[in-house]
């Protein structure tokens, strides 16, 4: 995935860049926390491997395996724990003979199992982001701030 943006600051070998939210980013809620700006753009961290420097427009690039990594991870990996957490809240309700139906507790083990992933993908994005697993990348300056 290929992108245009403007570089606003850096900060060691990280350039904030400003970019016009896509139509293949509007509905991913995942930068709404580092997300800047109104509906329409959006400031990202990418690391600058094409030391741009403020006022340069660069290309901005992410691994389309890591998109599509990202996104089994936010949508698929809660229902995989939902589809988990109701036998488990079945087998709970029965073991401990709750005063609740069986369906009810499998319902209940399905949502709690559902939002626990939440946890475990918020983890899992903090090492990525640590490590720099899933950040886009400055690819290439294409306007510098001379030529304005």
């Amino acid at each position: 995935m290929l992108e245009v943006g403007y570089v606003e600051e850096t900060q060691g070998d990280i350039a904030k860049v400003r970019m016009t939210r896509t139509s293949m980013c509007a509905s991913c809620k995942k930068c709404g926390l580092f997300a800047a700006g109104g509906s329409g753009d959006l400031l990202i961290e990418a690391r600058n491997d094409s030391n741009a420097v403020p006022g340069d427009w660069v290309r901005v690039e992410m691994d389309s395996s890591n998109v599509l990594k990202a996104a089994f991870i936010v949508y698929i990996v809660p229902l995989l724990f939902a589809a988990v957490g109701y036998p488990v809240g079945l087998w709970v309700s029965r073991g401990l003979d709750l005063l609740v139906s069986p369906e009810t507790a499998g319902i209940a083990g399905a949502a709690l199992f559902f939002l626990g992933s939440y946890g475990v993908i918020r983890a899992y994005d903090r090492r990525c982001w640590a490590n720099r697993e899933f950040m886009p990348v400055v690819k290439g300056v294409l306007q510098d701030r001379e030529t304005h």
